[in-house]
């Protein structure tokens, strides 16, 4: 993995990220946390669903499509007091260097598929 070099990595994940927002920024009630402009984010894409608790969103994704996702507060209180999202939390996909283009898209399809 080093030896991709640090620039590569995060230009795939970047890529992967871009793939995950796109499908989930126009699904109705799905709201993507986090600036608009890719080169300020990260390879982490938090969501809100309305009508949804993240926590039941992860659980479904976990034991019907075995997609590991992370929901809550993420040890970032303060972070998601600023979101607006203190109450209920996120959703939170983190794709990595070994995670693909089409696992990506299947996980936006699988959350899609809840909703």
């Amino acid at each position: 993995m080093l030896e991709q070099g640090v620039a590569r990595i995060r230009e795939h994940e970047l890529a992967l990220t871009a793939i995950l927002i796109a499908a989930l920024r126009e699904a109705p009630g799905v709201a993507v946390l986090g600036p608009a402009e890719l080169a300020r984010r990260t390879a982490v894409v938090s969501v809100t669903v309305e009508g949804y608790i993240p926590d039941q969103l992860a659980a479904v994704l976990d034991q019907v499509f075995d997609i590991a996702t992370r929901a809550g507060l993420h040890c970032a209180p303060q972070a998601h007091r600023t979101a607006g999202t203190l109450e209920t939390g996120a959703l939170r996909f983190s794709p990595g260097y070994f995670t693909t283009a089409d696992e990506v898209r299947e996980a936006a399809e699988a959350l899609l598929s809840i909703l």
